[in-house]
């Protein structure tokens, strides 16, 4: 029952720290990047900047030492887990960037409202100025670069992605898809193949603490930030709740 108890427990922690596939599987507008051939595997291992959901000035959690050796491991930490009918929310952290220059800590709560809008909050806590970057991998679908984000024309609908400070405003993104050199806007869904997809990308330069919060919803979310309470609403389902130190807590999911 141990073994089980600490499996699960991994589990929790790589789905809100690393957010593989968060989008409903039937709607099929987002998927986690993969490499396609043993070569791309292997360089992925060494390098994760183009394939991680978040990064921290450019540095690779674990150090490459050798071929299938990596050390510093990264340490995770499960901060929260609540499985409700409307709502489920996970959070979690890791210290994968502590040893490096400010001493960062990144901390990632998920709150999916069920069946359509995920809310994602990315925090960095530490000291100095470092260089986030942030991105999301949409799927295989028209889209539109609109000034809430990334919108994906699917066909159950409209699918959006916006990322947005800690203010609720939206951030400045641009769109990679396609791109070889460095190799990023690939969707690969099955070895060997891999596809154009569009890739959400925020990135900046900023002192920490910093707070990113990304919105993904079947059509476009109004999104209302009064202090620390959050109101999102999106064309089926809402919610509200408390933001603080990346925290999400005290949610109502009809968006009162």
């Amino acid at each position: 029952m141990t073994t089980v108890r600490n499996s699960v427990r991994r589990s929790l922690i790589s789905a809100a720290l690393l957010l593989a596939g968060l989008v409903p599987l039937a709607a099929r507008a987002a998927a986690p990047a993969a490499p396609t051939t043993y070569r791309e595997c292997y360089k992925s291992v060494q390098s994760c900047e183009r394939t991680r959901c978040r990064t921290l000035d450019g540095r690779d959690q674990m150090l490459h030492l050798r071929q299938f050796k990596v050390v510093h491991w990264t340490k995770a930490r499960l901060l929260a887990f609540d499985d409700r009918q409307a709502w489920t929310l996970c959070g979690g952290e890791h210290d994968g960037y502590r040893r490096h220059p400010g001493h960062c800590v990144h901390r990632r709560s998920v709150l999916f409202v069920k069946d359509d809008l995920w809310i994602v909050v990315d925090r960095v806590t530490g000291s100095g100025d470092h260089q986030v970057r942030l991105q999301w991998l949409g799927g295989e679908f028209p889209w539109t670069l609109a000034p809430h984000g990334l919108e994906l024309e699917t066909p159950k609908g409209a699918f959006c992605v916006s990322v947005r400070g800690s203010d609720g405003t939206v951030l400045p993104a641009q769109v990679e898809e396609g791109q070889d050199d460095p190799p990023a806007g690939w969707l690969a869904r099955h070895y060997g193949v891999k596809t154009k997809a569009p890739s959400l990308v925020v990135q900046a330069t900023r002192p920490v603490p910093l707070t990113w919060v990304s919105v993904l919803s079947a059509g476009t979310a109004a999104v209302d930030v009064d202090g620390s309470v959050w109101r999102v609403r999106a064309d089926r389902v809402a919610c509200g709740f408390t933001l603080a130190d990346g925290r999400i807590a005290n949610i109502l999911s009809d968006g009162a």
